[in-house]
């Protein structure tokens, strides 16, 4: 079962070493920037440890050229959570584990913008303790459909 845990300094570090290993699998391809997204990249946020990153390239015609990178290089595209915006790809350590999601998305996409704005709020407006309690209630009521 999915269970939260408290912030972790550490995950800056996971992190630097998830984008040098993205550097080197999309080395050659044009590429905006690699950010650390989610709530492993906001102080106070509890998470289930694992590292979100966003991926963003210049435009939306690369996608597939990406995708076939990123497989190539052991990421697991995820159909069912990608879209025509988005690609979702995930990453899992030797036990099978998700170690790290991928979004890649275009630059100064309104998807770009949403989950950059997104992650701005949650670190400028102290509201880490109301988003817990939403992310705790959610899982609760998942019953481990994550």
């Amino acid at each position: 079962m999915l269970q939260l845990v408290e912030f972790n300094n550490l995950w800056k570090k996971h992190f630097q070493n998830e984008k040098e290993l993205l550097q080197k699998a999309i080395n050659g391809q044009e590429c905006n920037d690699i950010e650390h997204i989610g709530a492993t990249s906001v102080v106070m946020c509890k998470t289930c440890g694992t590292i979100d990153v966003l991926l963003s390239i210049p435009s939306k015609i690369e996608f597939f050229t990406l995708k076939n990178i990123l497989v190539r290089s052991g990421y697991e595209f995820i159909e069912n959570l990608s879209n025509q915006d988005c690609f979702f790809f995930v990453r899992r350590n030797n036990k099978k584990q998700i170690v790290a999601t991928i979004r890649l998305v275009e630059y100064a996409s309104d998807t770009y913008t949403n989950i950059i704005l997104f992650k701005k709020y949650l670190k400028e407006s102290k509201k880490t303790d109301k988003y817990n309690t939403f992310r705790e209630t959610a899982i609760k009521h998942a019953r481990g459909d994550v």
